[in-house]
């Protein structure tokens, strides 16, 4: 700084003659020197008020041989406008500073090595008084042997700044901060003190419970003061509960967050509050006590993880009483889970595994319930790698559980199953025991229920455990010897009901029938625990009134229930789980019963088909209807018998019967029956299938009578259809007339051979989806040949023997109009060649994706021959909507494509190593939407797309290997963006000759980026362009010249180049003269170079109006010179990175110059590893002293301005035919001062203030030149 002045007040002097008192800067000053400080103090007493930024002490770690030691001489300043930094100084304390009252930007204290306290500012009161500058901030940064903060205890106000106190070594304490205003905090940063044991200044206190609206970060600094719970804690605690997730990893974590919530006894599940107990990234202060903990008192938590610990138990968590999901994992002295007795219920997941000390699960002994709520929840009672682990006794509450898997995994000692006896398997999915090599009793009841319903989705199994539970058989056989008498059970009497229940009180499954026979039978109490039967179930001739008693829940054969003159009611004793039976459904002959209520849920019968008369309903002489029999839907072949059931009118409740699941039909003799037309008999009679009509009520007497009234609808009800072969026989039966299905269509094992869809062959609309997938193993779709539409999603996925799409032949569109996200997906076909059968699509519009990938055997798209146009979005493009083929390893050409005129969507051409030939798309003429070949190994060219002049999108080629020129693109005009990435054979992009446009309204998207090319030499090819959104030139390792970009004048976003090793020169930016940027992309634009070979940056020259760039010249190594850089306006520069470039020494130019004396920020620029001259800001700075006048001076031979030096009057002369545009002045430190439009033979510069400055001329023709003046 003392240069800086020297020269401003040697002209003042020697032009005025005045020797008094300097007026008070206006501008920047930085105090590099302790003589700076004396001449600045002999010159400037006066002025109270500094409206500008003063920096104190050297602008380097490098310091100067004359650092600053005493600044007592700055007394007379009470106010600083704008920012204060006081750094890389050999002060002690702040004395000079003692009437300082206001700061207003930042006060920075940064790398004093000296400075022992803050003494001096004991007047200053506020920091960031100019509210128009957001973000001030009070920071003090690596002041090693600082040791306390009380100067600064007059302090109140930041206006919403932030505190940051970093890496001071010697400070135990922030006492001095206590009066701050605690609502003018914004941020708070206290890091790497390690010292620091006292952080509770009342200012933070009341900030950190109040919150702040920026950022916290309180870390390594000592105990007490290490991370934001500490410091609560040591300020009195949060008022209330925590409101965000809590990590506590280490002793002293969880004593912060104990005294950091004192006021919180409870936190309940609508918070959704996690806790996080885990020392896995923490080499000391293990977590070995959670006592303190128990303040808590109720606790319901989303998650509770506890984890990486040295607990020896869990004492402390009684408070929690319910989570959503507990892991307890891999805490190594953990040997019973004491502490979670107030544990009642957990809803998703209970992971208690890898603990190799735990010996017992006591402590979670109250819990009942692991209940995934809703039925496509699943719940996990995960138990694994416990290796000590001996009894799971704490678990025999838990009885409560849905869709829960259970684990039981190489848990070494345990030796029973005990403590799991209790689960209602009605909620067991999946039950696992494996790898235990002492576990030898595994017939607990829980397991046990599940043996018998291995076929209703219960995934189980036991394995390598010791002998016992070493099989399902041998816990089978383990389960019926302990609990059960083996084979069938046969009672006669209540005698016999009530032994059995003595006799066998845990009896749970039978491993045969259960018949009941006996006339003094009056109650079943007996058989309350039986739940589930390998064989038949019989009840017949008894006095059961009802069968209240039974809760079956899984039957492996029939049901008859006969003779029981008294039964009223058969609710209750067959479970919801119950929808099919292997045998036949007999009720036969009891005289009191009303109503079949009880086998609502039963939809199949006789599934082995081994039986004749499937359902049977006779000689019940108070049944009066069918209704609870709506669910059922097959009898796989068998009789349907409804005879003798004189109070029976109508057999509504049959409706839904297939009919040609009838074998025969019979309806006699019951004499009330007068509506017999349930759907599924009219078809069945319809169809003249073998019936037996007769006995019945008027309307029912006979065939004919029931035919009459029927009203057989000509389609089925809307929803969901799953057609599997016998749905697809009965379908055409049932609705000889149906056209429409208002929902969506599947196929479920359809695998019989020389099998097709002909029992569809009627529809010609879906009103819903079409998926055709792995259960439809016919070869042909046949039967499919009149399908003209399909209103939602058209897949055909994992179809492993069709070969072609034959059977959709009149299909014609698909997706109805305002449909959203509809899906056309052919994927996963082994064997499909090619997609002839959809031939009858012309158009594909609406939000629709469409998908062919994955069909190895694919080799064209045959088929689409007459698709002209496809609009995923019929009014506005939407950027999630595509049309991809990928991953087809065999499809050569694009065939089948050729009549695609109109594109609106994304095209995706991806992954296809066989793809050679794309002439198929010779008739797109415009696409809307990104386009993309990527991995097309075979493509050697896009010889095809001659006539493509738009891509209202991206177009993006990328590692395409065999890609050798674009060929094809030749009259491409359009695109918004264009990326030519990692093609190893591509040389050349001349055919690219047309391109004259890569931008859209968004600049942000508009980047030009060509990548990783190594044969690419140059850019021809790109002359027609004139302006870019970004340009990004990467890793072409061929690449000499970028000439083709010669014409480019305008670019926005920033502009990279860099890895190019080859490329000596940047002649094709020669034009280029302004940078800009979208509203939509931030503050700064890059202009970064880093090559190696760069020799020049001269053809950057003409760059003169950019916006703020962060610019960056890197491993340069041919580069001697910044020359080229010289118009950018340093006011502009927000970041600069100038570095390891080895030749470079001449940084000096007018822009870094400039920027340098703007005294940035030092943590924004950095110049290192560059060549004498140019190898620290400080070499820079000397070189940009040095600079004379005439070396200033370009061109002046056109233009000059007299008298230079001047007082009043700045006159031009202009030597030849030249015509001015405007006129800018800038001072030393590049800020724009004065801007004058037109040409001026005489500028007035006497309002000015004295000093150094520089002229701009810009002429009309785009010529500019530049003088150094001296304003006295």
């Amino acid at each position: 700084m003392i240069k800086k002045l020297q020269c401003v007040f040697l002209f003042l002097f020697i032009g005025t003659g005045i020797t008094t008192q300097a007026q008070c800067l206006f501008s920047d000053t930085t105090l590099e020197t302790q003589a700076d400080v004396n001449e600045f103090v002999s010159l400037y007493s006066d002025c109270s008020t500094m409206n500008y930024n003063l920096t104190i002490g050297s602008n380097s770690a490098q310091g100067t041989a004359d650092p600053v030691t005493d600044i007592s001489g700055l007394s007379f300043i009470t106010t600083i406008e704008d920012g204060l930094t006081i750094q890389y100084t050999g002060l002690t304390s702040l004395n000079g500073l003692q009437n300082l009252t206001s700061v207003g930007e930042s006060f920075n204290i940064y790398y004093n090595d000296s400075l022992t306290s803050l003494n001096g500012l004991q007047g200053l009161t506020a920091i960031g008084t100019n509210t128009s500058i957001a973000n001030s901030a009070l920071g003090i940064f690596t002041n090693p042997v600082l040791t306390d903060l009380t100067a600064l205890q007059n302090l109140t106000t930041l206006n919403e700044g932030t505190i940051s106190v970093q890496y001071s070594d010697a400070l135990t304490s922030l006492n001095g901060l206590e009066n701050i205003e605690a609502s003018s905090i914004r941020s708070i940063v206290i890091r790497y003190n390690p010292q620091l044991t006292n952080c509770s200044a009342q200012s933070l206190c009341e900030a950190l419970n109040i919150g702040v609206s920026g950022n916290i970060n309180i870390t390594d600094n000592d105990a007490g003061c290490d991370n934001e719970l500490q410091v609560v804690g040591s300020c009195g605690g949060y008022s209330g509960c925590p409101t965000e997730n809590i990590a506590l990893e280490t002793q002293a974590d969880v004593d912060g967050f104990v005294a950091a919530y004192p006021n919180c006894p409870s936190i309940e599940a609508a918070s959704l509050f996690r806790l996080y107990i885990s020392g896995q990234y923490v080499d000391d202060d293990f977590i070995t006590d959670l006592s303190g903990l128990s303040q808590f008192t109720n606790l319901e938590l989303d998650n509770l993880t506890i984890q990486y610990t040295d607990l020896t138990s869990l004492d402390g968590l009684q408070g929690v009483i319910s989570a959503n999901r507990i892991n307890i994992l891999n805490n190594p002295n953990l040997t019973s889970l004491d502490g979670l007795q107030g544990l009642t219920s957990v809803n998703k997941e209970l992971i208690i595994s890898y603990n190799p000390s735990l010996l017992t699960f006591s402590g979670i002994d109250n819990l009942t319930s692991i209940n995934a709520e809703g039925t496509n929840s699943s719940a996990l009672l995960d138990m694994e790698y416990n290796p000590l682990l001996l009894e799971l006794d704490a678990l025999s509450n838990l009885q409560t559980v849905n869709n829960l898997t259970i684990w039981v995994v190489a848990n070494d000692v345990l030796s029973s199953m005990a403590g799991l006896n209790n689960i209602d398997a009605n909620g067991i999915v999946t039950y696992g025991i494996g790898f235990c090599n002492n576990l030898a009793v595994c017939n607990v009841q829980s397991f046990c229920d599940v043996i018998p319903v291995l076929e209703e989705n219960v995934t189980l199994f036991a394995v390598d455990n010791a002998p016992g539970c070493n099989s399902i058989t041998e816990v089978s056989a383990a389960c019926n010897t302990d609990l059960c008498p083996p084979g069938d059970v046969i009672l006669t009497s209540q005698a016999e009901v009530d032994a059995f229940g003595a006799t066998y009180p845990n009896c749970t499954s039978i491993s045969g029938a259960l018949a009941i026979n006996g006339t003094d039978i009056i109650n079943l109490s007996g058989l309350a625990n039986i739940h589930y039967l390998s064989g038949d179930v019989i009840i017949q001739n008894t006095q059961l009134t009802s069968l209240n008693d039974l809760a079956i829940n899984g039957i492996n054969g029939s049901i008859e229930i006969s003779g029981n003159t008294q039964l009223t009611s058969i609710a209750t004793a067959l479970s919801t789980n119950i929808a099919s039976l292997k045998g036949n459904l007999s009720i036969v002959n009891n005289d009191a019963l009303t109503s079949l209520s009880g086998l609502e849920n039963i939809k199949n019968i006789n599934t082995s088909a081994a039986v004749t008369a499937g359902l049977t309903i006779s000689d019940n002489d108070n049944l009066t209807d069918m209704t609870a029999l709506s669910a059922l839907e097959t009898l796989n072949g068998s009789e349907l018998i409804i005879d003798n059931n004189a109070a029976l009118t109508t057999l509504s409740g049959l409706d839904n019967v297939f009919a040609n699941t009838i074998s025969n039909l019979s309806i006699q003799n019951n004499s009330n029956l007068t509506n017999a037309s349930a759907t599924s008999i009219c078809i069945y009679l319809n169809n003249s299938f073998p019936a037996t009509i007769s006995g019945n009520a008027t309307g029912a007497a006979t065939s004919i009578e029931i035919l009459n009234n029927c009203n057989l609808p000509d389609c089925p009800p809307s929803g969901d259809f799953v057609f599997d072969r016998v749905m697809l026989d009965y379908f055409k039966i049932q609705y000889p007339n149906c056209t429409e299905l208002d929902g969506n269509v599947v196929f479920s094992n359809l695998n019989d051979a020389g099998g097709d869809l002909s029992g569809l062959d009627n529809i010609t609309s879906i009103i819903g989806d079409l998926y055709i997938n792995s259960n439809m193993g016919y070869s042909s779709l046949a039967g499919l040949e009149n399908l003209n539409s399909i209103g939602g999603d058209f897949e055909i996925v994992g179809c492993e023997s069709i070969t072609n799409l034959q059977g959709l032949n009149g299909l014609i569109s698909v997706g109805t109009s305002g449909a959203e996200n509809i899906t056309f997906r052919i994927t996963k076909n082994d064997n499909l060649q090619n997609l002839s059968g959809l031939e009858g699509l012309t158009t594909l519009i609406g939000n629709i994706n469409i998908t062919i990938s994955f069909n190895p055997a694919l080799t064209s798209l045959q088929g689409l021959n007459n698709v002209t146009t496809i609009i995923t979005t019929p009014s506005s493009f939407g950027l999630d909507d595509y049309f991809i083929i990928n991953d087809n390893e065999n499809l050569a050409s694009l065939e089948g494509l050729n009549s695609l005129q109109t594109l609106y969507s994304h095209l995706r051409f991806q992954n296809l190593p066989a793809l050679a030939d794309i002439s198929a798309l010779s008739n797109l003429v415009s696409i809307t939407g990104d386009v993309n070949f990527q991995n097309c190994d075979a493509l050697t060219t896009f010889n095809g797309l001659e006539n493509l002049n738009f891509i209202y999108g991206d177009l993006f080629i990328v590692n395409n290997n065999a890609l050798q020129n674009l060929n094809g693109l030749n009259n491409l005009q359009t695109v918004y963006a264009l990326e030519l990435s990692v093609n190893s054979a591509l040389t050349n992009i001349q055919a690219l000759s047309s391109l004259t446009t890569i931008t859209e309204e968004d600049l942000m998207y508009s980047q030009l980026n060509i990548t990783g090319n190594p044969l690419l030499q140059s850019l021809d090819g790109l002359e027609g362009l004139t302006s870019l959104g970004d340009l990004w030139i990467d890793s072409n390792v061929s690449l000499t010249s970028i000439e083709g970009l010669q014409n480019v004048t305008d670019i926005g976003v920033g502009i990279v180049i860099v890895n190019n090793i080859n490329l000596t020169s940047l002649t094709g930016l020669n034009n280029l003269q302004r940078l800009h940027q979208s509203p939509y992309i931030g503050s700064t634009v890059n202009l970064y170079f880093g090559n190696n070979a760069l020799t020049s940056l001269a053809p950057l020259s003409n760059l003169t109006d950019p916006v703020f760039i962060s610019l960056g010249i890197v491993n340069e190594q041919g580069l001697t010179s910044l020359s080229g850089l010289d118009n950018l306006n340093p006011e502009h520069i927000i970041t600069a990175l100038i570095q390891n470039n080895s030749q470079l020494s001449t940084c000096e130019v007018e822009s870094i110059c400039g920027y340098l004396a703007s005294n940035p920020d030092p943590n924004y620029y950095l110049i290192e590893n560059n060549a004498t001259g140019c190898n620290t800001e400080i070499e820079v700075i000397d070189a940009c002293a040095t600079l004379s006048i005439d070396e200033a001076d370009l061109e002046t031979s056109v233009i000059s301005f007299y008298p230079n030096p001047t007082q009043d009057d700045l006159y031009m002369d202009v030597k030849g035919n030249i015509e001015v545009k405007n006129i800018t002045i800038y001072n030393i430190m590049g800020q724009l001062v004065r801007t004058l439009n037109g040409s001026h033979e005489l500028i007035n510069v006497s309002k000015m203030d004295s000093g150094v400055y520089f002229v701009k001329v810009n002429t009309k023709t785009g010529e500019v030149y530049t003088q150094k003046i001296i304003k006295n």
